[in-house]
């Protein structure tokens, strides 16, 4: 398999996306992503796996102030598709979050890194050195946008409005949590 392969080369890259999450606010988040690589290296890929998963959920519920079931709602209402040019790397983040988020009897059996199955699930076979590198990527990603969603934030730009309009047009608990923590 191609991630395993290039696991050397993708742990690297996790890492250096951590160099650049330097925002207070991300500091526990990102040494968990940190101590995550360090478990992979070592062959704990379970564990690594099991820790990304807890990342992404903090990032979700601490972060976006969203639960699971609202996540998908609120990702679903931003396709990347019709993210501006602004907005697009976000959006496609949050479009490989909400597939990480599928619940368990809503994915295929070859779905992939599921945050669902790995924190709830009894398959040993989800932990695995490919789903673990899959949490990973995503983890880095995530973080490394959500330094850029705060960065702007921070220069008095609200980083995700047409996200914010369309969440709070569907549910009533939405993004602006984000905003109130900058």
């Amino acid at each position: 398999m191609v991630l395993v392969r290039n696991s050397s080369q993708i742990l690297a890259s996790v890492e250096r996306a951590m160099d650049e999450v330097v925002n207070p606010q991300l500091r526990l988040l990102r040494e968990s992503a940190i101590e995550s690589v360090h478990a992979a290296r070592a062959g704990y890929f379970g564990a690594s796996q099991a820790l990304s998963a807890t990342i992404l959920t903090g990032v979700l519920e601490e972060h976006y102030g969203l639960t699971f079931g609202l996540a998908r709602k609120t990702f679903e209402a931003e396709p990347p598709s019709l993210a501006g040019p602004w907005s697009h790397r976000r959006a496609l983040v949050q479009r490989a979050i909400q597939l990480s988020i599928l619940r368990s009897e809503s994915r295929s059996d070859d779905g992939g890194f599921n945050r669902h199955v790995t924190g709830h699930g009894t398959d040993l076979q989800h932990l695995s050195e490919p789903h673990c590198l899959e949490a990973l990527m995503l983890v880095g990603g995530t973080l490394r946008e959500l330094e850029v969603v705060y960065r702007v934030a921070a220069c008095g730009f609200a980083p995700t409005p047409q996200l914010e309009r369309r969440a709070e047009k569907h549910i009533s608990r939405a993004v602006p949590q984000l905003y109130e923590s900058v």
